[in-house]
């Protein structure tokens, strides 16, 4: 687990028992642990970009991790290094590497998102956060056994949520101040939602209801933010799909209401430059539908009148789920067949979502069991490239969680491996903790609620 204080890695253990600090039997060639997890177990010294996108042996993919980035860095001193330690990186150094090393794990696109550094430097409020993040990360990607660098990430942390209050205790008078600590918000929700979450911490909800108190009082910030584009359209995707996806998996109502999506046509987003109409725009916004929808279930579940009633929209909702029927192209960064078998991932995740939470189904009917297994067959076969296959977490943790064949298990595990590994994000720790306790039940059929409650207030997974 991420408790660093609670936990102490055995001396030589494996990478992964690494990553997860946990205790690692030291068998070789794979120690227990990866054995019983399907998972590859590697030893020894690895190198990785200090400060840059991760190039860690066969999990290393080939687009997001090749230059322009690589130069940047190279430009900047932050070079190959096969230390385990964490180097006291300068604001400088650490604001290029949220350019270069954060951001591009949270794109699916290739291109660079364009990033004002200068600004960010000078800017006394958003600057702690961006070094707070960057921090954080850096530390998750190459922190040593003893743990030197959690110290100093824990103290740029609190450095950058003390400067976030400050700022806001001297008030909120204009919407362009209420804009820029929306920034701040979203990039704590990154920290603590999804990079480093705290086990026994929902510091990442809290962090989201901060950011809709902003949004009561200030209608305006998520259209200005969305036209000013660049970074600031790039992380108010990043907050609406946080949203979305905290409602799904906790039965709340989604704060964004689904045409809120539409608005994001033609817009650097974190899922790229789409067109008006694409086919994931439309999917995100019958997710947002579906949520709704899952809401008001929950909230009535003594009643069967709930589900009755939800019965009624599936139709249309199942209409979305079908496929395109219109607009049919690709975005520039994928051909059509990666872009459909993108898509076809999400929708898959969907169905079960329908199933289980408007339909009532249970973990063992086989209509989800048929869409859980189409959903391992497209994950499995379809081989997505680069990001495209990092950006299928929350999917994945969907079709995963529903799988009761020991070989799908295994085929799931095998293709989280990559993400975590490349990643670095303390989400998919939690995320991979998840599956194993949901895969080491007897009892397959708690509900959809009861099945996502340990993540749903700790961590983002998309």
């Amino acid at each position: 687990m991420l408790n660093s204080k609670s936990r102490r890695i055995v001396e030589g253990s494996c990478w992964a028992c690494r990553k997860r600090r946990v205790k690692c039997s030291l068998d070789k060639p794979s120690c227990i642990r990866c054995e019983r997890s399907g998972s590859d177990c590697e030893y020894g010294t690895k190198l990785q970009w200090v400060g840059g996108p991760a190039a860690r042996g066969r999990y290393a993919p080939a687009s997001p991790t090749s230059p322009p980035n690589a130069a940047t860095f190279q430009d900047t001193h932050l070079t190959l290094s096969a230390s385990l330690s964490t180097p006291d990186l300068d604001s400088q150094s650490l604001v290029l590497y949220f350019s270069n090393a954060v951001i591009p794990r949270f794109q699916l696109a290739g291109s660079s998102i364009l990033i004002d550094e200068g600004a960010i430097i000078r800017d006394p409020t958003l600057r702690p956060a961006v070094l707070a993040v960057s921090k954080a990360h850096h530390h998750f990607c190459s922190r040593s056994p003893i743990d030197k660098g959690r110290h100093s990430s824990e103290q740029a942390r609190q450095l950058a949520l003390t400067s976030f209050r400050h700022r806001l205790e001297s008030g909120v008078s204009c919407a362009p101040t209420a804009q820029d600590l929306l920034q701040v918000v979203i990039l704590f929700c990154m920290l603590d939602g999804v990079i480093f979450p705290e086990t026994e911490s929902n510091a990442s909800v809290q962090h989201l209801k901060g950011g809709y108190s902003l949004l009561d009082s200030w209608a305006s910030i998520v259209p200005n933010m969305v036209i000013a584009g660049g970074l600031q359209a790039h992380l108010v995707s990043i907050f609406v799909t946080m949203d979305l996806v905290h409602a799904l998996l906790a039965g709340e109502r989604p704060y964004f209401t689904p045409t809120t999506w539409l608005m994001f046509g033609e817009v650097d987003a974190w899922w790229g430059r789409l067109a008006c109409g694409d086919r994931f725009l439309t999917l995100l916004k019958g997710f947002s539908e579906m949520a709704s929808l899952g809401h008001f279930v929950k909230s009535h579940l003594p009643e069967n009148s709930a589900t009755q009633l939800a019965q009624k929209c599936i139709p249309s909702i199942e209409m979305m789920l079908a496929g395109p029927t219109g607009m049919e192209t690709s975005p520039t960064f994928a051909s059509a067949a990666e872009w459909d078998a993108f898509c076809s991932i999400y929708e898959i995740a969907a169905t079960i979502y329908s199933h289980r939470t408007l339909r009532g189904r249970s973990v063992s009917h086989e209509a989800v069991q048929s869409a859980t297994r189409r959903g391992i067959s497209k994950l499995m076969d379809d081989q997505l490239p680069g990001m495209l296959a990092h950006c299928v977490v929350f999917p994945l943790l969907v079709i995963g969680s529903h799988c009761i064949h020991t070989q799908d298990r295994k085929a799931a595990s095998e293709f989280l491996s990559p993400s975590t590994s490349y990643l670095s994000f303390g989400s998919l720790v939690l995320m991979t903790d998840l599956l194993q306790e949901i895969w080491s039940q007897s009892n397959v059929d708690s509900t959809w609620w009861e099945m996502f409650e340990p993540v749903s207030s700790k961590t983002f997974l998309f």
